[in-house]
């Protein structure tokens, strides 16, 4: 399975090269699986052979763009986005809404792995700038502790945009979850002017969003997250500028893709 996050930056993106975004994450990123942060449905519907779950209206009133997370190539999405129930069961409430998507992922009737879509928003619960994620993701990462305490836990992959540098993430991430970036960056070692890395040490951070204020710092701010039974069955880990160096086409973000056998 390969599974993509991307931010699309709808908020300042045409309605009219939405569908072309999609056409590129089909085509170019290949995906199976993604999780689209800042992001709209487009206007003429969902592509074929994509299905997609989020929450309708987006974040707000003033925000009509949430996150989003689309499947094809026969993987269903089951929406657990307020949780399951049954004998097993949980509620999940979001101090978020529309920023956390929650999805199962099945492949003829059997669950291969549970899927949280993050975008975590810089601003307080009032709309104050809080100038990062980091105090937006400590609430989601609350909001979703009893999904962590379930039986999905050995088989969850968390993604999207964190609005966080590497160095930034709280240590709470890590509790039951590799990074899937950190763990195969000696794969691409190379030289870089990194946000968090001194000049010309060697770096495996991807570039994944570029700001017009310095436009050659790499940004590591999307991310793939997945579970230590899921650790075992990744494969290659890809994205950043590098990988799909066409993608600000579409957005000043480029995705993060990861191969998992499932």
């Amino acid at each position: 399975m390969r599974l993509a996050t991307w931010n699309l930056n709808a908020p300042f993106t045409s309605a009219e090269s939405r569908l072309s975004q999609w056409n590129w994450l089909a085509t170019t990123v290949d995906a199976d699986v993604a999780v689209l942060t800042e992001a709209q449905l487009p206007e003429q519907g969902l592509p074929a052979g994509w299905s997609a779950v989020h929450r309708d209206g987006g974040i707000d009133t003033r925000r009509k763009w949430g996150t989003i997370i689309a499947a094809r190539n026969g993987y269903e999405l089951r929406d657990i986005t307020n949780g399951v129930t049954g004998r097993r069961g949980f509620n999940l409430s979001h101090s978020r809404p529309g920023a956390v998507t929650v999805t199962d992922v099945q492949r003829n009737g059997k669950l291969l792995v549970t899927v949280i879509g993050v975008y975590a928003l810089t601003t307080d619960s009032l709309g104050r700038k809080t100038g990062n994620g980091y105090a937006s993701l400590l609430e989601i990462l609350s909001d979703l502790q009893p999904l962590f305490e379930s039986d999905r836990r050995k088989r969850l992959v968390l993604a999207g945009d964190l609005n966080l540098w590497p160095t930034d993430l709280p240590k709470e991430i890590y509790r039951g979850f590799f990074d899937a970036v950190l763990e195969t960056e000696k794969s691409r070692w190379e030289p870089g002017y990194c946000c968090v890395c001194e000049p010309d040490t060697k770096c495996g951070h991807l570039w994944t969003h570029w700001n017009r204020s310095a436009p050659n710092k790499i940004q590591n701010l999307d991310y793939i997250f997945i579970s230590k039974k899921l650790y075992l069955r990744l494969g290659a880990v890809t994205g950043g500028r590098r990988d799909f160096p066409d993608s600000d086409k579409w957005s000043d973000h480029a995705p993060v893709v990861a191969d998992l056998r499932v």
